[in-house]
């Protein structure tokens, strides 16, 4: 009896950990690429931020836009065009960092998504709510 609670118990882990792990976050990046390859050329997109980025930049460093605070009142006639942001260099090596902190943010999101959508499917089979009452009942 107690090698077949745990044979299922092995079961539901193992699928909780590939679905939460693999197979969840690959759909949901399938669905986003999906997403944004109906809007335009994602290839054209990674050459035109590419050059964007280095463009007319020292060798270890990248151009980035930071939007200037708005702490200056705005004047009654705006001009037709005011740039919306300041090029900045910071280094690649921050750069970088902070890309590869913000990849791993959404996989570990995607990953949590996951496991509540398994949780929300395929729940605890061998772990019912009606037992756990009978036991807490019972005494044991």
């Amino acid at each position: 009896m107690h090698k077949l609670s745990h044979a299922k118990a092995f079961r539901s882990f193992r699928s909780a950990l590939f679905f939460s792990l693999i197979t969840g976050p690959a759909l949901i990046l399938f669905v986003a690429f999906l997403l944004l390859s109906f809007n335009n050329s994602l290839a054209g997109t990674f050459v035109k931020e590419a050059r964007e980025l280095v463009a007319e930049v020292p060798v270890d460093k990248v151009r980035l836009c930071i939007h200037p605070k708005q702490s200056e009142p705005t004047p009654p006639m705006k001009p037709l065009y005011t740039s919306t942001c300041e090029p900045v260099f910071i280094d690649t090596n921050i750069w970088q960092e902070n890309w590869d902190r913000q990849i791993r943010n959404l996989y570990l999101t995607a990953v949590l998504l996951s496991f509540s959508v398994w949780f929300m499917v395929s729940g605890l089979p061998h772990i019912s709510v009606k037992s756990i009452i009978r036991r807490i009942k019972s005494g044991r």
